[in-house]
Formats: structure tokens, sequence, C-alpha cells
């Protein structure tokens, strides 16, 4: 990433090409306020994103304002649009920053000029953060005891925007695994549902995301039996704890991802032959590796 300083004004950063970080701080000269103070400058972020996207952040990191400016215009087009963005909110903030908190009494029914401007301008350099939901569906390949099932989840994640915690919910389904028991074998499937806190892992300007999670899943555990003269089936609840780590573009809109997770399942489940001594034991790990995709609006 390449950095490059408005004196005390502002730091332009970013990987684009089209225009390149010193392309817009070139661009920036001229357009920007007079520094005032040696205090730590705002800092402009350029990323490609499809579109170029530009966004002003103070020097604590709070978000000032986010332009998208679209491909099709030529980089020094470009530079000079993400230029004029920044300068726009440094004049507004700078507007702000100057004037005084205290509000001076005025005669009843008088209003002062700029009253309504005030309360506006302050608004652009504090922005609530929206909080989103993402969907997400996936496949996957489900692994205990060297036996592979295929499965499916479909899940819910909420978060802040731009926050790197998230939580998440989920309903999971496990095919049919087979396990010999005596004469017969007997299979199990899961069906489940999870709770699970997110973290991000990489920065917001990696090209790949790495997102871990930890939660548990309470699931129904189906038993069949087969192959035996008197085949019976039934129903046993179980919960485990289960780890993951997802990997996926930077992107918005449609997200493809790839995923892998283990659960656990603490309490051991066994299936048994009426009248025999022969029995099974349910593994109790579990290995998950899946594809999907999500969908996000901001990212």
């Amino acid at each position: 990433m390449s950095t490059v300083a408005v004196p005390n004004v502002v730091e332009v950063r970013g990987v684009t090409q089209c225009p390149r970080a010193g392309d817009v701080a070139v661009a920036l000269e001229g357009l920007l306020p007079l520094p005032e103070g040696e205090g730590k400058p705002d800092v402009a972020l350029v990323r490609d994103d499809g579109d170029l996207v530009v966004e002003l952040r103070s020097a604590s990191g709070e978000l000032i304002g986010e332009k998208r400016i679209g491909a099709a215009l030529a980089c020094g087009v470009r530079a000079a649009t993400a230029a004029v963005f920044v300068a726009a909110w440094e004049s507004r903030l700078a507007e702000v920053r100057a004037r005084p908190l205290a509000v001076p009494d005025l005669p009843q029914g008088r209003m002062p000029d700029n009253g309504s401007l005030a309360v506006q301008e302050k608004s652009v350099s504090v922005q609530d953060r929206p909080f989103e939901l993402r969907p997400a569906a996936t496949v996957l390949g489900a692994y205990a005891a060297a036996d592979p099932a295929f499965g499916a989840a479909l899940e819910v994640v909420g978060a802040r925007a731009d926050s790197a915690l998230r939580g998440g919910a989920a309903l999971l389904y496990v095919g049919a695994h087979p396990m010999a028991v005596g004469a017969g074998t007997a299979s199990w499937k899961r069906f489940g549902a999870g709770l699970d806190a997110r973290w991000r892992l990489s920065g917001l300007e990696s090209p790949v995301q790495a997102e871990a999670r930890a939660g548990a899943i309470f699931a129904l555990v189906d038993l069949e039996g087969h192959g035996y003269s008197s085949n019976q089936s039934g129903w046993v609840a179980d919960v485990g704890p289960v780890a993951g780590l997802r990997l996926a573009p930077r992107q918005k809109g449609f997200i493809p991802f790839f995923e892998l997770a283990t659960a656990w399942w603490p309490w051991p489940h066994r299936a048994s032959i009426v009248g025999q001594s022969d029995f099974g034991t349910l593994p109790r790990f579990e290995l998950f590796a899946g594809v999907g995709v999500s969908f996000e609006r901001n990212r």
C-alpha cells in the first residue's frame, strides 16, 4: 500500500493503480483548507472494489464519508473526482471544528442564520454504523471416523458495518453415515441448529478476508438399523462445540467462500442389537469442509 501525505491535513493511502494514491494527493493540493496546528492528519483510503471507492477517516479511525466512483472514467478524472469529495468533507469538518460549542442567548422568535446548517454539518462527522444481516448457504462434506457424508447449511450473520465481531445462527443437515454393527449396519443423520461468534482476522483492505468462528450446535440424531430381522430406528438429542475458519475474497454482493470446521460431541451414543452384545459407538469428532456463497450489501 502506498501512502502520500498532504501536510498536516490528509494522508492518502491506497493500493490502486488507476489512480494511484499519489495521483489523488496531487489533485488535492490547493483544494484543502489551510492546516491549523500540528494535529494528526485525517486519512483518505482509496481502494478498488470494481469501482473506485474513496473514504475519509479521522485520525482516530472514525468514518467521515465514503463515495464510489465509476470504473468507466479515466484515471485522471477518477483522481480529480476523489480529490473533490475529500476536499468537500475536509472543508465541512474545518467549519465544524472552528465553530464554538456554546450557543448564545437570542431574542425570542429569532433564529441564527446558520442554525440549521450547523446541525447538518455536524452530522457529517459522526455517522452511525448500520446493522447488517448477511445470509449464506453452504454445501458440506462431513467426515466422521474416515467415513464421508454430504450435508448442507443455511445461516444468517449479523453485525455492525465494519465491525470485526459478528454473531451467526445456522441450520445444519448432515446425511447418513453407515456403521457396521453385527450382521447388519446402523446409520445416523444429524439435524441441527447452531449459534456462534465470529471474528474477522484480516484487515479491511486485505484482498482475502479470513474469519474465525466458535459456537455450539444443538442436534437431533436419527439412528436407523439395516439388514436385521427387525429394523428399528430412534432419535437422540446431542449438543457439542464447533469451531471453524472461513476464507473469502474481498468484494460485495454475492461472495463465494471456502470453510473448514470441526465439531466435538462430548456425550457417547451407541447403536446396539436387541438381545445381543454387539454394538457400535458413534464417532465423537466430526470434520466439515464446505464451499458456499453469502450475500453482503456493504463490505
